[in-house]
């Protein structure tokens, strides 16, 4: 179960940390910066189809974005939708040594059902 916490308490929580981008707010940020990758995504609510990694893309090498080199899979604009829970921190420190590694920008969500 994942939790987030506020000052006063508990603001929410869910029995899972995958929560899908829906399309029509991706869309509208995807017209600014069309992403060439999205760094965390399951084949079935991938927002960038080509060019994707997750826990079942049927590439192995691909399933693990915390351990893959984004910058090698691109150098334009990266969306991150990133699992929402306490492992939260490492998504957000991946996304800023890729993105100060390789300059590529790195745009994360900050959507969530």
């Amino acid at each position: 179960m994942s939790n987030f916490y506020t000052n006063g308490g508990a603001a929410f929580s869910s029995l899972n940390d995958t929560w899908t981008t829906p399309k029509d707010y991706f869309a509208k940020i995807n017209d600014e910066f069309n992403f060439a990758l999205d760094a965390a995504a399951l084949q079935s609510s991938t927002l960038v189809t080509d060019n994707w990694y997750g826990p079942d893309h049927p590439d192995e090498s691909r399933r693990d974005a915390l351990e893959r080199t984004w910058r090698l899979d691109t150098d334009s604009p990266i969306w991150l939708n990133p699992p929402y829970g306490r492992e939260i921190k490492i998504w957000m420190a991946k996304a800023n040594s890729e993105a100060r590694g390789g300059g590529n920008r790195c745009v994360l969500s900050a959507f969530s059902n």
